[in-house]
């Protein structure tokens, strides 16, 4: 079964080391991994420094891959101005080739639908997908693991239900919220308001504006 581990890892731009210090437990295929938290937290930089286009300490360990070069693949959260291809149109495309669909950020059943085919794809290809998600809910609906990183370091990591406590959203996110069961069971984050009086800005006001925007950004581990 593919693996992949994550040891001391950090990233440079230039002499800054933006990313420091990031260790995990070993990652199996079929698990879908969520890596959330604030806005400039570093979580761009991590894909960036596992996908291997930056360089930094530490050490990306994969263990069982389809083939030991170009095991990881890498789909940024933003396309380059000259694309024809949106980001949930790219990956749509890996499922539905030719149909010429058009999707846009802020359609809620293309999210869930992008979401339960990087689930389907996991399972049964027994890949590992690594995917920031600024939607917290869709991180407790569609991951199993989910990693926290604020100020380019990771703040915690395990089982997403486990993880995504109040002290996170208190610490993280500024915001006081709980976590409720809704009737199948599944956690539903609920902000009950702003913590200590203090504004957060997880969100962008582009991403806000819809009340559902959301973007993606993945990188996954193909299986032997």
């Amino acid at each position: 079964m593919v693996t992949i581990r994550l040891e001391a890892l950090g990233a440079r731009y230039g002499k800054s080391l933006r990313l420091r210090d990031v260790t995990t437990p070993a990652f199996e295929g079929g698990a879908i991994v969520a890596v959330i938290g604030p806005n400039a937290a570093g979580k761009s930089t991590l894909f960036r420094r596992i996908a291997g286009l930056l360089a930094g300490p530490g050490n990306v360990h994969v263990w069982n891959a389809r083939r030991e070069r170009n095991a990881i693949c890498y789909m940024p959260q933003d396309t380059s101005a000259n694309a024809v291809l949106t980001v949930y149109e790219s990956v749509l495309l890996a499922r539905k080739q030719g149909m010429g669909w058009s999707v846009g950020d802020d359609d809620l059943s293309r999210q869930v639908e992008v979401l339960g085919l990087m689930r389907e794809l996991a399972q049964a290809r027994r890949m590992i997908v690594l995917i920031a998600l600024h939607d917290l809910n869709h991180a407790l609906r569609f991951s199993d693991q989910a990693m926290v990183i604020a100020d380019g370091r990771l703040v915690a990591c395990g089982s997403s239900p486990d993880i995504t406590t109040s002290d996170l959203w208190r610490d993280g996110y500024h915001v006081n919220a709980r976590i409720e069961p809704c009737s199948r069971g599944i956690g539903h984050v609920i902000v009950d308001g702003v913590a200590d009086g203090r504004r957060t800005d997880f969100m962008s006001a582009a991403e806000t504006q819809s009340g559902v925007r959301s973007r993606f950004e993945a990188a996954a581990v193909s299986a032997a």
